[in-house]
């Protein structure tokens, strides 16, 4: 397999996703002196629940505005290092259970991070296999609210990504834990995505992610308050498929729509995503 198409295949796959921090690890990293960067909008939307293992609506639509911008810098053609960083907006009503502050805004937790390579591709490895590593900061929003911008709690997450690139197709998959304080529950994330990419500019993605937390309690059940959201025990699968374009060999634009298809203590939400990519 030439270098050439795996060098392709891996800025492809970096363009369509976060770096680092999104569920779907990417085993790709920035060659040596180089990197990438995305600016990010999504916006969420639900209209029902999960308290438990139930389902239930919402007195009205939740919904979240997100702007982030991901980058990962490459300080030799394994090693990587990433940051995510951003602002969030829920709209929400008051509700003295689910939102007794109705919507809330602020900093996102902070990502910090780095990734090894371990096998490459390029290097005449069967596949690609990156080591990922990252500290979680809390972005200081208020919690104890389904509208919150997250758990509110720093940690931190370890996982394992591994790529293959296979002409015009590429497949990349991830597992990871993640840990946190505030008696945040542990969880264990992870995700898989295959793109098919046409002339060198287009490409077309599907995949599946999930999270999976290792305790908790449950929305509405025994010792639940709304001080104590970010104590509940949050899993959910979800669904995406987007497309990218790529106008230069260092500017390029994707969009993404998703689902949560199964969910505990989750809002039932889809969102849309459009990201601008560029690389250095």
């Amino acid at each position: 397999m030439k270098k050439a198409t795996l060098v392709a295949g891996a800025y492809c796959a970096l363009a369509i996703s976060a770096p680092a921090f999104a569920n779907e690890i990417s085993p790709y990293t920035p060659v040596a002196g180089g990197g990438e960067a995305e600016i990010s909008w999504t916006r969420q939307s639900a209209d029902s629940f999960n308290p438990g293992d139930a389902r239930a609506p919402l007195p009205v639509d939740l919904n979240q505005t997100t702007v982030a911008l991901d980058a990962s810098y490459g300080v030799t053609d394994k090693l990587a290092l990433d940051l995510r960083v951003g602002y969030g907006k829920s709209e929400f009503t008051v509700d003295p259970v689910l939102a007794p502050q109705g919507g809330l805004d602020g900093l996102t937790d902070i990502m910090i991070g780095a990734r090894y390579k371990v096998i490459d591709e390029v290097d005449g490895g069967p596949f690609t296999a990156t080591l990922g590593v990252a500290a979680i900061i809390d972005g200081g929003y208020r919690t104890g609210a389904i509208t919150a911008l997250g758990d509110g709690g720093s940690g931190g997450q370890v996982a394992l990504a591994f790529g293959k690139q296979l002409g015009p197709v590429s497949y990349s998959s991830s597992i990871g834990y993640r840990t946190r304080g505030n008696n945040v529950p542990d969880e264990i994330f992870g995700g898989s995505r295959l793109t098919l990419s046409f002339a060198d500019r287009f490409s077309v993605f599907g995949g599946l992610s999930f999270t999976d937390s290792t305790s908790g309690i449950d929305i509405g059940g025994p010792g639940f308050s709304p001080a104590r959201f970010p104590e509940v025990e949050e899993d959910y699968k979800l669904w995406n498929v987007g497309g990218a374009v790529s106008f230069t060999d260092s500017l390029s634009l994707n969009a993404t729509y998703g689902q949560k298809f199964d969910g505990k203590n989750t809002a039932r939400s889809n969102f849309f995503r459009v990201g601008l990519g560029f690389s250095f």
